[in-house]
C-alpha cells in the first residue's frame, strides 16, 4: 500500500491540460500525423512499394489525421486518433524500411511526443501498441519488424524488450509532465488566494462605507433628540466593524481568545462630552 502511495505521488495525474493549451498541442499533433502520411507515401515509392501500394499505407496515418482533427472537441476520442496514427505510421515506416532497426527509433520519437497530451490514455495505448505490433508481426511477418536474426527467432521476447526500452526513455517526459502539474497547480492555488483576497479588500470597503453611513446617521439623530435612533444606529455600526475586523483576520471574532488581539499603541483617549 505504502509503495503504490508513493508511486502515485511520484507519477503525474494527467488529463489536467487547460483547453486552450490542450487545443494548441492538439492542433499540432494533427499536423505532425499530417506531415507522416504524406512522409510515408513519399518513401513508399522510393523504396520500391509502388505508388498504390505506399498510399494506401499512407491512408491509414491519413484518416486518423482527419478524424483527430474533426473530432477535435471530444479530447479522449481525438488523442487516441492521433496516437494510433503517429504510432502507425511508425509501424509503416519500419515496414517500408524492411525492419531496419534506424526505423525502430521513429516509435521511440512518437511515444516522447504523445506525452504532450498529459494524458495516461494515450500514452498507455502508445506503450501497449509498441508491445503488440511488435509481438504480432513478429510473427507473422518477422522480415517486416526485425532485421536481426535473435528478434527474427524470437519476436514476442523483443517486443516486450523493445517496449520497456520505450518506456525507460519516456522515464525524462513524465518527470516534466509531473513538474508542470505541480507549477500549475501552485500557480491555480496563488490566483485563487489573490481572487479571495481582492473579494474581502472590496467587502471591506463596502463595510467601511456602511460603517460612515451609520455613524452619519447616528450623529444626525443625537443632533434632534432622536437618542433611540441614534443609538440603533450605532449598534449597527458596531456591527458593520466586527464584520470588517473579521473579513480582515478571515476569522470569526467569536474564535478570538483575549490578548489574541494587542495594538502596537494604546487607543487614543476619547476627548469631550459622552452623549
Amino acid at each position: 500500500m505504502a509503495t503504490a502511495e508513493t508511486l502515485r505521488a511520484f507519477l503525474p495525474q494527467g488529463g489536467g491540460l487547460p483547453e486552450d493549451v490542450w487545443d494548441r498541442r492538439h492542433a499540432g499533433l494533427v499536423a505532425l500525423t499530417w506531415v507522416n502520411a504524406v512522409g510515408l507515401a513519399v518513401f513508399g515509392v522510393l523504396r520500391g512499394y509502388g505508388l498504390g501500394h505506399s498510399l494506401a499505407e499512407a491512408a491509414i496515418v491519413a484518416f486518423a489525421a482527419l478524424t483527430a482533427g474533426l473530432l477535435h472537441r471530444n479530447r479522449l476520442v481525438a488523442s487516441v486518433l492521433v496516437t494510433l496514427g503517429l504510432l502507425s505510421a511508425s509501424a509503416i515506416l519500419v515496414h517500408f524500411a524492411d525492419g531496419s532497426i534506424e526505423a525502430h527509433f521513429h516509435f521511440f520519437v512518437m511515444v516522447t511526443i504523445i506525452i504532450l497530451y498529459q494524458d495516461w490514455i494515450p500514452f498507455l495505448l502508445a506503450i501497449g501498441y509498441v508491445v503488440v505490433h511488435h509481438a504480432f508481426f513478429g510473427l507473422v511477418s518477422p522480415h517486416s519488424v526485425f532485421n536481426h536474426p535473435a528478434a527474427i527467432e524470437q519476436p514476442v521476447k523483443w517486443a516486450f524488450i523493445h517496449g520497456l526500452f520505450i518506456l525507460g526513455a519516456t522515464i525524462a517526459g513524465l518527470t516534466v509532465w509531473k513538474q508542470n502539474e505541480q507549477l500549475r497547480a501552485s500557480y491555480q492555488a496563488a490566483a485563487r488566494r489573490l481572487a479571495e483576497a481582492e473579494t474581502r479588500q472590496r467587502d471591506a470597503i463596502d463595510l467601511n462605507d456602511n460603517v460612515l453611513q451609520h455613524l452619519a446617521i447616528a450623529d444626525y439623530a443625537f443632533e434632534l433628540g432622536m437618542e433611540e435612533k441614534g443609538r440603533a444606529a450605532v449598534k449597527r455600526s458596531l456591527k458593520e466593524t466586527q464584520k470588517i475586523v473579521a473579513e480582515l483576520l478571515s476569522t470569526s471574532l467569536q474564535d478570538l481568545k483575549p490578548g489574541d488581539l494587542v495594538r502596537a499603541t494604546a487607543a487614543a483617549s476619547v476627548e469631550g462630552p459622552v452623549r
